[in-house]
């Protein structure tokens, strides 16, 4: 880092940075690893605007000399966002100058930070929540595994029968195995649209939950990116999801339960919901036995 030699200048400059903090807590924000850097950067524009107006400071009698390696450096700068003229405000080289001589950031730090909150994404490892697991058992169930076998809200009369699958059977099986409460989610008031729609329409976060497997055509259709033309891998994607509703499966007995219900469920409700066929076969049956037996026997 390059040092300050001026005693003035550096205590003009913590004057700054010192004001930028004071400014930053009546956002009530709290400082992301100690660091004000950090933290600004999450702010959204408005309030890094409100916050960076009020920590401009002006400086009377003070001597250019002292200021000079401050604004040569670009450790501060004249703001333009100040409501009166001749302001300072500390700039992102002079916060970080100041935290790193005081062991709060360095380079390594910031590309940690980087790298957990920009190109991580945890959210891929929470759980499903209620209505989530609600509409992944529907797809699985009615096998709506690519564009051709989508879940198509787009006809009054197909919505009011996926309404009847969702509601009547997806919804009570669940809340038997004490996986959902059904109260809750009958009790959603949707308006005038279809409460199937209403619900899937607002699960923004289900295609990082599920590794991008569940797939919106922004248009009121949805399916499950299987690759079936590699049935070993299909078996591991439809595994993933079931995991993700079925946390373990203790008895033979359960998962023969999920077998059937899964298999009766696709023959006895897809003609009223699908085009295609091509899922709903013996050979596909065969599939979702064998994906059970694989999350019954703990197999990865």
């Amino acid at each position: 880092m390059n040092f300050l030699e001026n005693i003035n200048s550096t205590n003009y400059l913590e004057a700054l940075y010192e004001r930028l903090i004071n400014s930053l807590r009546k956002t009530k924000k709290e400082l992301i690893q100690n660091s004000v850097l950090l933290t600004i950067n999450k702010l959204n524009s408005n309030e890094r605007f409100k916050v960076l107006s009020d920590a401009a400071q002006r400086f009377e009698g003070v001597f250019e000399a002292d200021l000079a390696p401050l604004l040569e450096k670009k450790y501060i700068k004249i703001s333009e966002i100040a409501a009166t003229n001749k302001h300072y405000v500390i700039t992102a080289l002079g916060i970080y100058h100041i935290e790193y001589n005081n062991s709060i950031l360095d380079l390594n730090k910031i590309l940690n930070h980087i790298q957990e909150d920009v190109l991580d994404f945890p959210i891929v490892n929470r759980p499903l929540n209620e209505k989530e697991q609600v509409i992944i058992l529907a797809m699985v169930a009615m096998r709506n595994f690519d564009l051709d076998t989508l879940l198509d809200l787009n006809s009054i009369e197909v919505s009011a029968k996926w309404e009847e699958i969702v509601f009547d059977i997806i919804i009570p099986f669940l809340n038997d195995k004490k996986i959902v409460n059904s109260s809750n989610l009958l009790a959603q008031k949707t308006g005038h649209e279809n409460p199937v729609s209403y619900m899937i329409r607002r699960l923004n976060d289900l295609p990082k939950k599920t590794k991008n497997l569940f797939t919106v055509t922004n248009k009121n259709q949805y399916y499950l990116n299987i690759d079936f033309h590699d049935i070993e891998e299909a078996e591991s994607q439809i595994s993933y999801l079931l995991r993700k509703i079925f946390y373990k499966l203790s008895t033979i007995e359960e998962a023969e339960e999920i077998k059937d219900f899964l298999c009766k469920t696709s023959q006895s409700q897809s003609m009223y919901v699908l085009n295609n066929f091509k899922f709903i076969n013996y050979e596909w049956d065969k599939i979702i036995d064998n994906v059970i037996n694989i999350m019954f026997l703990g197999i990865n």
